[in-house]
């Protein structure tokens, strides 16, 4: 396990041209919020990943701690192949040893800097927990190992997560995701509070948008022995988008800023309705809750911000809600 923790004296801002660190005396910051953990993940490009988030631990007024992880030589790679696990191990902590001090000298926002080895999800969620980290940034790219490891640190901690992955969009447009149920109402307010501060971050427009169906929608549709009169049919799904806009009208007044807030209301399952709502918007990021499965549930049944992680392009935010079972 290697760590620098920034010592006094470093005069950089969000971005190259900061001066060395200095070796003389640990730097002392005062935390106004719970510190943002920064987990690059695979070969991607991290560097611009890294200044967005400086930018919005800048705004929040609080700092970020970074952490590598390599991923820990499989049993039977130890064995069949020892001698070359443990060289490619001791490559990978050297070159994220490098980089990682090399980040911590060019952003100020950074105080310190750590590689670990071991199980790459359960390292960063430990890792956090220890640290008490407020967000939980991950980037990385569109492979599949990297996905598996996002999905496992959604399932395994309560932090919302953050999944920051290359875009080339101009525009700046969150698109938030609530479920306008009464029930739901806390964790819609958590993920509208989460969606509006990173707004002010980046400089973004907000999108609120909701999926909806009728219940039994598809069959009804489909199966000719229970068709509903057509008529009828059209009175309850103007019923129903109307309970849905009046949900999403309710959490906007209740926010600090309802003039910020566009409304979308999409109809049908919610993982495919959320990926059409990105597509349609052009958003670059996507906030919105996570049920946090893990064991046989999350394997078997996933959830929506898995399945959205899955089919989008763009950057996920995923907050956990507090009755959310693991």
């Amino acid at each position: 396990m290697d760590s620098l923790t920034k010592p006094h004296g470093t005069t950089g801002t969000s971005g190259p041209g900061s001066n060395k660190v200095d070796d003389a005396t640990l730097i002392m910051k005062v935390r106004q919020e719970s510190p943002t953990l920064f987990c690059p993940v695979g070969e991607a490009r991290h560097h611009a990943a890294l200044q967005q988030t400086c930018e919005h631990a800048s705004r929040a007024a609080c700092l970020v701690e970074l952490l590598a992880v390599v991923e820990e030589p499989s049993a039977w790679d130890r064995l069949a192949h020892s001698d070359h696990a443990e060289t490619v191990e001791r490559d990978r902590q050297r070159t994220w040893t490098n980089t990682v001090a090399r980040w911590a000298n060019e952003f100020d926002e950074v105080t310190k800097a750590e590689v670990r080895i071991g199980a790459t999800a359960r390292t960063i969620v430990e890792y956090a927990q220890e640290i008490g980290a407020g967000t939980i940034v991950l980037s990385m790219a569109h492979g599949r190992q990297e996905l598996d490891v996002a999905k496992r640190v959604m399932r395994l901690t309560t932090t919302p997560v953050w999944v920051i992955r290359p875009t080339r969009a101009e525009e700046r447009r969150i698109l938030v995701a609530v479920n306008p149920e009464v029930d739901e109402l806390d964790l819609n307010l958590k993920i509208m509070s989460c969606a509006s501060r990173l707004a002010d971050a980046l400089d973004a427009d907000l999108v609120l948008m909701t999926a909806w169906e009728l219940y039994g929608e598809q069959t009804t549709r489909r199966a000719a022995f229970l068709k509903a009169p057509v008529p009828q049919f059209h009175d309850l799904f103007d019923l129903r988008e109307g309970i849905s806009r009046r949900g999403l009208k309710e959490l906007v007044t209740a926010s600090p800023n309802p003039d910020a807030w566009t409304l979308h209301l999409e109809n049908g399952p919610p993982a495919p309705s959320i990926l059409r709502a990105i597509r349609q918007h052009r958003s670059n990021l996507v906030v919105m809750g996570t049920v946090g499965r893990s064991g046989l549930s999350g394997l078997l049944m996933g959830n929506t911000a898995e399945y959205v992680l899955d089919g989008a392009r763009c950057s996920v935010y995923a907050v956990r809600g507090e009755s959310a079972s693991r």
